[in-house]
């Protein structure tokens, strides 16, 4: 049976692209994450956690020829063309999307390896081949995620794709995220019946909840078990939030976007911002839940109780929609719902979530 393969090791002929002479498709691949792509600093790509770049290099290092011809029926089909003679002898043979002019063609019967179509994902869904404005704009992506068990198939794939391709990485960041595991430790699978439906999940706790267990006990890279617990305090801390929003219109405070700050605040914005920016994404939502709930409400809200003037009022609704933005990347549906509900949105464009990131 014929199959397709995909020659890593092979020189790439000057005629199929732009790279420098003398350059393997392995070399493609290595290049991107250790020097950049030809050498670019500004076109090399950082894995997030660090530990997993030694796994992706020591792969491409070992890297062999890759099968793409699959006998199945899903997929892509292998835009290969043949005509044959009267003894079935394989005459011509033509590369086309399209089915060549004249009688006789017989398309290859095999589809495409699915990690080669899903590795052209970052630019084909921009509009590639043609040169439009959204791949213009959108390519190479910013950031993109995945779990550490298609770091091989998929991230490696693009880079391949991309690179080759475009003569360009495909992303700048690619973090690393673990395997989430049932409360023993085990994969979630058909045969343990240990699966969970995430639409029920949703219905009884509701997707921010849902999201906020996902995200709070999560370090990059890192398996991490299922828990009720992290799931319950998702649940709480959306009430509370629904709590603290009540309390303040019901006691009259005035609310606008304007952020305000103090030390306590300042150093919570700094905090997140840097636990953001190290996609120390967990981190920062442990440090937004320990304050909005231990300090402003446990503190701050009950001193309030006894002692509220337009003063507190106006340092606790400023202080409250300075959290909302941002716990929004975290629990997006419930903040929304309060941003709208205290009045903040009176225009299209005063939607919560393209307000600016607060600074201290």
């Amino acid at each position: 049976m014929e199959q397709w393969f995909v020659a890593v090791n092979k020189e790439i002929p000057s005629s199929l692209g732009s790279q420098r002479p003398g350059k393997t498709l392995k070399d493609l691949m290595r290049e991107a994450v250790t020097i950049g792509h030809n050498g670019d600093k500004t076109q090399k790509i950082q894995i997030v956690p660090k530990r997993f770049e030694k796994n992706y290099l020591n792969w491409i290092d070992h890297l062999r020829d890759w099968c793409i011809s699959r006998q199945i029926w899903w997929g892509h089909r292998i835009p290969v063309w043949y005509r044959t003679n009267k003894d079935s002898l394989v005459t011509e043979r033509i590369m086309s999307i399209e089915q060549p002019r004249g009688d006789g063609w017989t398309q290859d019967p095999d589809t495409l390896d699915t990690w080669f179509s899903s590795g052209m994902w970052t630019f084909s869904t921009l509009g590639w081949p043609q040169q439009t404005a959204d791949l213009a704009t959108f390519h190479p992506t910013s950031w993109m995620t995945m779990g550490y068990e298609i770091l091989f198939f998929w991230m490696a794939r693009m880079i391949l794709m991309s690179t080759y391709a475009l003569d360009q990485i495909p992303f700048r960041v690619a973090y690393i995220h673990g395997m989430l595991r049932d409360e023993q430790g085990r994969k979630f699978s058909k045969s343990l019946g240990n699966g969970i439906d995430p639409v029920e999940i949703i219905e009884q706790y509701g997707a921010d909840a849902l999201r906020f267990a996902l995200v709070y006990g999560a370090a990059p890279g890192t398996d991490q078990a299922w828990t009720l617990a992290h799931l319950k305090g998702g649940r709480n801390f959306a009430n509370k939030l629904w709590n603290m929003a009540r309390f303040l219109q019901m006691n009259g405070a005035k609310f606008d976007a304007a952020a305000t700050t103090d030390t306590a605040l300042a150093t919570v914005i700094d905090e997140t911002t840097a636990n953001f920016e190290k996609h120390h994404f967990a981190e920062a939502l442990r440090t937004l839940h320990n304050y909005t709930w231990h300090e402003l409400a446990d503190k701050e809200f009950e001193a309030a109780k006894t002692d509220w003037n337009d003063e507190t009022a106006a340092r606790l609704a400023q202080k409250f929609t300075t959290l909302l933005i941002m716990i929004h990347p975290f629990m997006p549906f419930v903040t929304e719902a309060i941003w709208q509900e205290l009045g903040l949105k009176q225009h299209d464009t005063d939607f919560l979530m393209i307000q600016q990131w607060p600074k201290r």
